[in-house]
């Protein structure tokens, strides 16, 4: 090998070293601003997320009172009250699957009529059912639910409901002392909201309007305060009622601040609900999860074609100089 040659070849391979040397630097550089790109996205639609969740349940939260406050609440006449139902059946659809109405002696004397479609139910065989035993009619009527506030529980399956209302049998009950003019409680209103009508389809509906070519993948999770599942995306591998993968691990800071964290090959950020206005929320958290890694093919094949155009310049220029 002459003089000549041992020049362009090492000159050659210097270039190609600093280039592979700058393209490990651009890639890493890349996937860096792409994570934390990521992190800052997420962040930001996880809170939006809950925070949805919450204004949708404090509307709820100030129905049941409305309805309980009512005349034809306050009148105690089944007839009245089951036409109120049927009305807000209707102009609440799908949101809500029934209604009752409950005396002081725990029986049910209203319910809807109808659903949200404006068809017939079969809720005949609720009336005067006694329900004394429930949680929610004992706090409804005891005087612990403060004018201006409502009773609201976790959710939970009914079958038996469903089978006579529709729906995938998940619901939240919603509950308000009915008052008289002086204060005095006569009752309690307590409505059933389908729980996929309203969380589920929030959360479906928020995950996919944040996918994009770079991030195909969004799966939402809402957990109840100890951090069991009671809405994931379809095809989870984690068991409904189950406790979240990696919860206990980030719960206490996620109590203050929204937490966005790597398990395996996602990225997820989790936040904890802090209701809206006067709804103060049942603690739950809302997590959504997306991949943390993406393909940086296009770049490298970019930074490598550019290195064989520039090498193969070099390498003609260099040759016709020496």
């Amino acid at each position: 090998m002459n003089l000549n040659t041992k020049l362009l070849t090492l000159t050659l391979g210097m270039c190609a070293l600093s280039m592979g040397v700058f393209g490990v630097v651009a890639v890493r550089q890349s996937a860096h601003e792409k994570r934390l790109g990521k992190e800052t996205f997420i962040q930001a639609s996880v809170d939006s997320l809950m925070n949805k969740i919450d204004r949708n349940l404090f509307e709820r939260y100030g129905d049941v009172q409305a309805f309980a406050l009512s005349e034809p609440a306050r009148s105690g006449n089944p007839a009245r009250i089951t036409a109120l139902m049927d009305d807000m059946m209707g102009a609440y659809a799908p949101i809500y699957r029934a209604m009752f109405v409950v005396d002081l002696r725990g029986r049910i004397v209203a319910t809807n009529s109808v659903g949200g479609d404006g068809k017939k139910l079969g809720m005949d065989r609720w009336l005067g059912r006694d329900v004394s035993g429930e949680k929610w009619f004992q706090l409804g009527v005891s005087g612990k639910v403060a004018s201006g506030t409502a009773l609201v529980e976790d959710a939970y399956e009914d079958l038996e409901l469903a089978s006579a209302v529709g729906g995938k049998g998940r619901f939240m009950n919603f509950t308000a002392p009915i008052r008289d003019a002086k204060g005095k409680v006569t009752g309690v209103w307590s409505n059933r909201m389908d729980f996929d009508e309203v969380v589920s389809q929030i959360a479906a509906d928020d995950a996919a309007k944040l996918k994009t070519d770079r991030i195909p993948v969004v799966r939402p999770f809402i957990l109840d305060f100890q951090g069991r599942l009671i809405e994931r995306p379809q095809g989870a591998d984690e068991g409904l009622k189950s406790v979240f993968p990696g919860f206990e691990q980030v719960r206490q800071k996620a109590q203050d601040e929204t937490v966005v964290y790597q398990r395996g090959a996602s990225i997820q950020a989790l936040t904890r609900s802090r209701g809206f206005s006067a709804y103060p929320g049942l603690g739950w958290f809302a997590v959504l999860q997306i991949p943390s890694e993406e393909s940086d093919a296009s770049l490298v094949w970019t930074l490598a074609l550019a290195g064989v155009a520039i090498l193969t310049v070099a390498a003609l220029s260099m040759g016709g100089v020496l």
